[in-house]
């Protein structure tokens, strides 16, 4: 008699029946829909929009910032390339290119609002990276003097400075505009976010 474990034969046959199963998982998403409006300062206050852009992080970079007034109309917007960099640069040199537009024009006080967490999140910690030093305390200065307001706001109801951001690749150098050079879809976007009218923005997450 052969010694060892005899398997009887429905086991041998379940056990090829295994191995030769393919088991497909599904993960569930779950999809949410929101609302997302660009809202006005209060009155006597000014509010800066600020976007930067990276093609390649890094790569070629820009940035764009607009500011408006408590009835939503453009009292000036700057853009302009960065050269090559990654886009947390690129936010951060949004951020200070105009809040020293909103200096050099006495416009105070100030609401900054931009869609970049982490480049919020820099600006209010008391850490300093050493890549974005010179960049971060000339951020830090500006906020404290004048009391700059900063929030986040999704991609969404940034749409004029991310326009200003993108646009600014076709543009060499640096350009300021105010009244009448504000004009086409970038007075359209400023248009529409002054009457108040809503962006949809969809999300998607693991259920």
């Amino acid at each position: 008699m052969a010694s060892g474990i005899i398997k009887p034969r429905h086991w041998r046959g379940a056990i090829s029946a295994a191995q030769a199963m393919v088991i497909q998982v599904r993960i569930r998403t779950l999809h949410t829909i929101s609302v997302v409006h660009w809202r006005r300062p209060d009155d006597g206050w000014f509010k800066l929009n600020t976007d930067g852009s990276s093609r390649g992080n890094p790569g070629e970079s820009s940035y764009g910032a607009i500011v408006r007034d408590h009835s939503g109309q453009v009292v000036v917007a700057r853009q302009g390339v960065l050269g090559e960099g990654s886009n947390i640069r690129a936010e951060l040199m949004a951020i200070l290119r105009g809040l020293e537009l909103c200096v050099d024009r006495q416009l105070f006080p100030i609401w900054l609002e931009s869609d970049s967490l982490v480049a919020l999140r820099i600006i209010r910690s008391s850490g300093i990276s050493w890549e974005f030093r010179e960049e971060i305390l000339r951020i830090r200065r500006l906020v404290r003097q004048y009391g700059v307001r900063c929030t986040h706001i999704y991609r969404e109801g940034n749409a004029a400075a991310d326009f200003l951001a993108n646009q600014a690749y076709q543009v060499e150098g640096e350009r300021v505009m105010e009244g009448q050079e504000i004009d086409g879809l970038l007075l359209g976007i400023c248009r529409m976010d002054r009457v108040g009218l809503p962006y949809i923005r969809s999300s998607c997450k693991p259920g």
